[in-house]
């Protein structure tokens, strides 16, 4: 799975972390998200857009999530062509 760690120091010198890890595009969007707005940034929202309408998935990579109607893909197995 992808480990991310995001680190922004501010003219004071503080030190802001946020260290994740997530194998779907929507949920590292989701934490860039919180992370920017953690260190100050003022925006609506990041949105994920993909480029290309016809991505092909292989269909034992969807992820669907019982909380929501939602469905997740994994990066590792998405090709855009």
């Amino acid at each position: 799975m992808p480990e991310f760690q995001l680190a922004c120091t501010d003219e004071d010198g503080t030190v802001t972390t946020k260290d994740f890890s997530s194998d779907t595009l929507p949920i590292v969007v989701e934490k860039v998200e919180d992370f920017l707005h953690g260190v100050g940034y003022v925006f609506d929202s990041l949105d994920l857009v993909v480029g290309k309408s016809d991505p092909i998935i292989k269909e034992d990579v969807i992820i669907n999530t019982k909380e929501t109607d939602d469905t997740l893909l994994n990066f590792d197995h998405i090709t855009l062509e």
